[in-house]
């Protein structure tokens, strides 16, 4: 704990606050209000989304995502949370919050890291995430959501600038083409050198916030409350493991040539050693339609695909999130000399190849038949 002077020295060389925090002894963190927040901000969002979360959350770890000077984190603490941890990409935010929280005498974690730096394998899960006043800072607000997506285990509360009164598309012909819904999603024009976190890139529709939610696999998408032009929205994740059949859109995968011929002569055997790891949310199956294999494409010099599915090996096992394996496949080598590209890739059988559903580009090797 800190003594009053030292909180006050601290409040005054970490200024200007964003957030009021009472730090005890008659300190608060902010005496004036900041833009166009009132004083005591973030106080009046706190109220709303203290209603959408367990008054008890003992047992229960909490990530807060754009955590500023650290309110709702140690609001979250106060309501015995177990596990916390803050994030910001900006360093004098993660100082703020790392000092609020020694002045009053809490055990709460701060990094400073970007929502797309969010993984399991590099935070862990969290029962509860908070991503309040986020989105709207995001350049890639889709990305964003499938990143909190991967880190919550249970309950996401989104809190967010939205367009108010919430616009919708007439019936246009385009939206008949499609056959589905459009939702507005209006761009804030930036110069492109401007700081991220600081500025506002995207305000969306109530709508298009909620299905953006959805479609990163969230469920019980709810709109809990709706004052002006701001949103307040609950969600869950599913109680069960995505997986490489059900949500071919969160496959993602690294390849890595351990062992690969350069040269051949024509119709030679040749054997590639490959090591994979998951790095997306979904487990790989091991056996029926989504099941998944290391695959090949044969492609000449200039890139025209020759072959679509040259050769293949299955991964064996499932592989969780995180996990990795050592591959060896083989195939045939052309028979006409030349220069060839192998592109290996991984597929989710009768779902689609990894690079098609949005992974990363498959790994290139070049093999001289001569």
């Amino acid at each position: 704990m800190l003594t009053a002077e030292e909180k006050r020295t601290g409040v005054q060389r970490l200024g200007p606050w964003f957030h009021q925090i009472d730090l005890g002894d008659g300190v608060l963190t902010k005496s004036r209000p900041a833009g166009t927040e009132p004083l005591d901000h973030p106080r009046s969002t706190w109220e709303l989304v203290g209603r959408c979360l367990p008054a008890d959350l003992e047992g229960r770890s909490v990530l807060d995502v754009g955590c500023n000077a650290g309110f709702y984190a140690i609001q979250a603490r106060r309501r015995n949370a177990g596990r916390v941890l803050g994030i910001d990409a900006r360093r004098q935010h993660v100082r703020q919050a790392r000092f609020a929280a020694r002045a009053l005498g809490l055990q709460i974690e701060y990094e400073r890291m970007s929502v797309y730096d969010l993984s399991p394998q590099v935070t862990g899960m969290f029962d509860v995430t908070l991503a309040l006043g986020l989105l709207y800072h995001c350049r890639h607000p889709l990305l964003a959501i499938e990143k909190l997506f991967g880190v919550t285990r249970d309950l996401l509360v989104v809190e967010s600038e939205v367009l108010f009164p919430s616009p919708s598309f007439p019936p246009t012909e385009q939206a008949a083409n499609l056959g589905r819904p459009l939702h507005p999603l209006a761009y804030v024009e930036n110069h492109t050198a401007l700081n991220e976190p600081a500025y506002n890139w995207f305000v969306p529709g109530v709508d298009s916030l909620m299905a953006m939610l959805r479609d990163a696999g969230f469920v019980e998408v709810k709109l809990a409350y709706e004052p002006a032009a701001r949103a307040l929205i609950v969600c869950r994740r599913p109680l069960l493991q995505a997986d490489s059949l059900s949500m071919p859109h969160m496959l993602a995968a690294q390849l890595s040539m351990v062992e690969g011929p350069a040269a051949c002569r024509p119709d030679e055997s040749l054997a590639f050693r490959v090591a994979v790891k998951n790095t997306g949310l979904s487990l790989w199956l091991d056996r029926g339609p989504g099941a998944v294999r290391l695959g090949v494409r044969l492609l000449d010099e200039a890139g025209e695909e020759l072959v679509p599915d040259y050769g293949g090996v299955a991964v064996g096992h499932q592989v969780g999130p995180g996990g990795e394996v050592l591959l060896n496949l083989s195939v045939t080598a052309p028979s006409r000399p030349g220069i060839y590209r192998l592109e290996f890739d991984m597929v989710s059988e009768q779902v689609t190849w990894f690079e098609e559903a949005g992974a990363t580009m498959a790994l290139v090797h070049r093999v001289r038949v001569s």
